[in-house]
């Protein structure tokens, strides 16, 4: 997240070549230091939302609770389980939600 005492430059959403920022700039060590390749999305626009690393990580810690008192312990490895089993059921369940949500957004 960006923090409130950094300075937001007007190009902090552009690749300069040099970039001539002060040193307390957000975009200093980030954006204008990023290319972007031929055929790639534009660079992600720097705003004041979390992280979505930091939020993930939230969720995690959230799982492993639940995990935790649903289960009576953490996922470990040599439970018993075919994590391979596992995961291709999860990534299905998330194939199904993308679909869905494909769906409700354009229609087809």
């Amino acid at each position: 997240m960006v923090e409130s005492n950094a300075l937001m430059c007007e190009h902090a959403n552009e690749v300069p070549v040099v970039c001539t920022c002060p040193q307390d700039c957000y975009c200093r060590t980030h954006t204008c230091k990023l290319r972007s390749r031929e055929g790639d999305q534009p660079l992600p626009t720097v705003n004041t939302h979390p992280a979505i690393q930091d939020l993930v990580i939230r969720d995690m810690e959230e799982r492993k609770a639940v995990g935790l008192e649903r289960y009576g312990t953490l996922l470990q490895p040599h439970n018993g389980r075919d994590v391979l089993v596992d995961l291709y059921q999860e990534l299905l369940d998330a194939c199904m939600y993308i679909r869905q949500t494909l769906y409700e957004r354009d229609g087809k």
